[in-house]
């Protein structure tokens, strides 16, 4: 018989935790499932506590692979599963005994439904010196019924209680495959990814409030071991790409808003493992200006498709062509390049004029002002672009402290196709 439900277990050297992520599997009152452990290389002897338990139980089926991190390990558990629905658990972690049973019955009342997001129990620390954080897992306000994901999303972004893990979700197999979604491979906050994903990519979904899961805070996670320059830089990367592209998808100002706020929550996590990278290891960031890219790629989102040269380009025109006032902050040579394509695509009117932060020389610019940043009112002004090669969060931190709200920044790749466009003579 072909199993509801496939429990996916990613296995690498847990051989301290196994055997009781195990137990809360196969003791649950469900019966029509699977367990399907990826043994990711492990060298601790957690190969030899799977083979024993896959011989005593035969609804446990063990998949070996070479070391290839988290995020393959769980692709390749969804390739293999049989199961009609997946759902994921850290082998470090546990499920509640009903757990299975209690899930299985909203599949069999909610017909259709791609995917149920669900909360955890009490959590289990490794020590008693582990902050307890319980609150970041409790849910307070309830979700009824059947949604899209989206819908579904902005809610729990704007109650604070969107939690990203791929071990809090219940997902439709076929529906996975049909939408190709996978965890992407090597990318640091891989939940995030997968998360975000099938949250705006499903008609169907529900959360509810059903304690399911039990997970273990332990002292070597992501958000407390030490972390070098190689290991995390193209991790960091991987994730803003992602988020960049689920941000390009958002349909209306609501969806806009609540993915800004869940960006800037990312980028307090970046921020927080960027505090303890090495002195020698942090300089090593700071030459290639990473986290500081990263602040200003979320801070000025725009939804723009990655994967088209020039939609950066003609997402700009269509921001600049729905504001009346539009302050270009720069003028030096970046600046001028965004005004005279502005200029050339019947913009000029929008541009109120030109914003420094030290006046020189020039007071004007193609018939348009060049003033201190200080002396323009901020509710005056609909979009400021910072258009600077160099110091743009200098310029960032100066346009918010004036008040201004609506802030863009020319970033490399737009420099990079304006000099295509115009030439090098500017």
């Amino acid at each position: 018989m072909t199993p509801d439900i496939s429990v996916i277990i990613p296995v690498y050297n847990v051989r301290t935790y196994l055997e009781e992520c195990l137990d809360s599997v196969i003791g649950q009152s469900f019966e029509n499932f699977e367990i399907v452990c990826v043994n990711d290389g492990s060298t601790d002897g957690s190969d030899i506590i799977l083979k024993k338990y896959a011989s005593m139980d035969s609804r446990i089926r063990v998949v070996d692979q070479k070391n290839q991190g988290l995020s393959v390990a769980r692709n390749t558990g969804i390739d293999n599963a049989l199961g009609e629905y997946i759902c994921f658990v850290d082998s470090d972690d546990m499920l509640e005994k009903d757990a299975l049973e209690r899930l299985w019955r909203y599949v069999r009342e909610n017909k259709g439904i791609e995917i149920i997001g669900y909360e955890t129990g009490d959590l289990v620390y490794e020590s008693n010196d582990l902050d307890k954080k319980d609150s970041y897992y409790d849910v307070i306000n309830s979700y009824p019924g059947i949604q899209r994901g989206r819908e579904l999303f902005t809610e729990l972004i704007e109650n604070n209680e969107f939690v990203e893990s791929a071990w809090l979700i219940l997902a439709n197999k076929a529906w996975l495959n049909k939408e190709r979604i996978r965890f992407v491979e090597g990318a640091l906050f891989e939940d995030s990814a997968f998360a975000l994903e099938c949250y705006f990519k499903s008609n169907k979904m529900m959360h509810v409030s059903e304690k399911i899961y039990r997970y273990r805070v332990r002292r070597n996670s992501i958000m407390t071991r030490t972390l070098t320059f190689d290991h995390e830089k193209w991790r960091i990367w991987q994730f803003v790409v992602c988020l960049k592209y689920i941000f390009s998808k958002a349909e209306n100002d609501r969806e806009k808003a609540a993915l800004v706020k869940y960006a800037r929550q990312i980028l307090g996590n970046i921020k927080d493992i960027y505090s303890r990278i090495s002195i020698k290891e942090k300089e090593r960031f700071d030459e290639l200006n990473i986290v500081e890219s990263l602040m200003f790629d979320v801070l000025s989102f725009d939804p723009l498709d990655e994967y088209n040269e020039d939609l950066e380009l003609r997402g700009l025109i269509s921001l600049v062509e729905k504001k009346n006032r539009i302050l270009v902050y720069g003028a030096g040579k970046v600046g001028r390049r965004v005004f005279f394509y502005l200029k050339e695509n019947g913009l000029e009117d929008h541009i109120a004029g030109f914003a420094v932060s030290e006046t020189k020389n020039e007071s004007m610019i193609e018939g348009k002002m060049v003033k201190y940043i200080g002396d323009y009112d901020p509710t005056e002004i609909d979009l400021i672009i910072i258009s600077v090669a160099n110091e743009q969060k200098s310029l960032l931190e100066t346009a918010k402290r004036i008040g201004f709200t609506e802030i863009r920044i020319a970033d490399k790749k737009i420099r990079k196709e304006l000099v295509k466009l115009q030439g090098n003579e500017i």
